[in-house]
């Protein structure tokens, strides 16, 4: 088969490259010696190889397959002597490290192929097909020697990886979608059960997902850190206790970084996590959760929860930084607090929907703290302290205790003002006094709730 020719023939001459890019000493643990270089015989074949020729051919024919290509376009394919499948055709003569079928415990991806230079390592899956190198159930240690600086899902899976070695100059480990621009859902080294050790090189400064989820270098980080922080990401804090503030260097949280975590009350998220793309279940199950405050600078909440995730949340905080849209939806996601909003906040989108009408409460400046009223000849006089944050209020007087008829009402344009009197009222008659606020909000009045009706005779 002409592939099976040219990748026989490139194994001679990539046996130098690969033993020298395997064969290093290492301060890290791992081994000096990797598998035995490749040995040509008779028609090519190779007398030591680290995988079985029928995985290699079932790979080939479940690749042509997948993605529609013919013989020629498979000669792009190729795998070193350690069962390491690699692609040719990548774009600036690079190469792709695609799969692994070899049956070694150690596994090192190296910086050159047949003189190339290795810059991508494959994503698992493609409309349900597995690449990439997950669920490998015989290696046990990982060194990335290869000069990538991204890399995405990948050994998600591996039931027996111990250890792993990142490379120097790996800026970030995602999952983006270009076409959707959004981020996928990553999960690097997610359910590695035995994943115990993590060389982090301090290059990497992006993480996202849940790319370490479900491994013991996770959870012991978790129980001795609180919040586990890589570069300028908050990976984990699910074993954070009572007020919890991200530092403020921080500018993205990844998915899961509170999941079901019982311990942590409040939580204060700095004005550097003002994305708009967000991770998804960041606080599923904080049931100890009972107030969030966004400072001012973010424009976007974190999530969409509801009150199973989050059921003793009563108070979250919103910034004026925040974007209407973001108003809108933090006010959606959880329907129990009561929101707050500071000075300048832009609520009125919420407020102008019959949509959200069950926010209303929340947005206005409620009831004045005391009223007294008190008659005089003809006339009351209605006393009441300010409210910092209303535009105005509003103040009746009724022969009525129902006030549902002869109402008289007075609009106060002036917050600082704190009494009013009504005159030309009858001397020995009762009159009931109540008043309330009002903010206005894009030209329109938003009134709160009416204080407690006061009695009072005229003398």
């Amino acid at each position: 088969m002409k592939t099976s020719r040219f990748v026989c023939a490139a194994m001679a001459a990539l046996m130098a490259v690969s033993t020298a890019a395997s064969v290093t000493g290492s301060a890290d643990g791992f081994a000096d010696d990797v598998n035995a270089a490749v040995t040509v015989v008779g028609d090519g074949e190779s007398s030591e190889k680290g995988y079985d020729e029928a995985d290699w051919e079932a790979f080939r024919d479940r690749y042509r397959n997948d993605w529609c290509i013919d013989e020629d376009e498979e000669d792009d394919l190729g795998i070193t002597d350690d069962g390491l499948i690699y692609h040719r055709n990548v774009p600036d003569g690079c190469i792709e490290v695609v799969d692994y079928i070899g049956k070694g415990e150690e596994l090192i991806i190296p910086k050159k192929i047949e003189g190339m230079t290795v810059t991508k390592i494959k994503n698992i899956g493609f409309e349900g097909e597995k690449y990439g190198f997950s669920n490998l159930k015989t290696i046990k240690t990982l060194k990335i020697e290869a000069k990538i600086e991204t890399m995405g899902s990948t050994f998600y899976g591996c039931s027996e990886l111990e250890k792993v070695v990142l490379p120097d100059g790996l800026k970030s480990i995602s999952d983006y979608d270009y076409y959707a621009g959004l981020f996928d859902y990553c999960v690097a080294f997610s359910d590695c059960p035995k994943l115990k050790e993590v060389y982090i090189p301090d290059s990497l400064t992006f993480v996202q997902g849940a790319c370490f989820e479900d491994t013991p270098w996770l959870e012991a980080r978790e129980k001795e850190e609180g919040l586990v922080i890589i570069g300028k990401c908050l990976l984990s804090g699910r074993q954070a206790e009572g007020k919890v503030v991200i530092p403020s260097d921080v500018e993205w949280v990844c998915a899961h970084a509170f999941y079901d975590n019982d311990k942590m009350t409040s939580l204060v998220i700095p004005a550097s996590v003002g994305h708009e793309y967000t991770e998804d279940q960041i606080f599923s199950d904080c049931t100890a959760l009972t107030k969030i405050t966004y400072k001012n600078g973010c424009e976007y909440a974190l999530e969409y929860t509801n009150k199973k995730s989050t059921p003793n949340l009563k108070k979250v905080i919103l910034p004026p930084s925040f974007t209407k849209e973001a108003t809108k939806n933090s006010v959606f996601f959880n329907k129990k607090p009561t929101y707050y909003y500071y000075k300048g906040t832009p609520a009125a989108a919420v407020l102008e929907s019959k949509k959200y009408s069950y926010a209303k409460k929340s947005l206005l400046p409620g009831k004045t703290k005391s009223i007294k009223a008190v008659g005089k000849s003809k006339s009351v006089t209605v006393k009441w302290t300010s409210v910092s944050i209303a535009t105005g209020y509003q103040v009746q007087i009724s022969s009525d205790k129902a006030f549902k008829s002869n109402v008289t009402k007075k609009t106060i344009a002036d917050k600082t003002k704190i009494r009013y009197t009504f005159k030309k009222l009858t001397s020995g008659k009762r009159y009931y006094v109540r008043m309330r606020t009002y903010k206005t909000l894009s030209g329109r009045k938003y009134y709160g709730n009416y204080t407690k009706t006061r009695a009072v005779t005229v003398k």
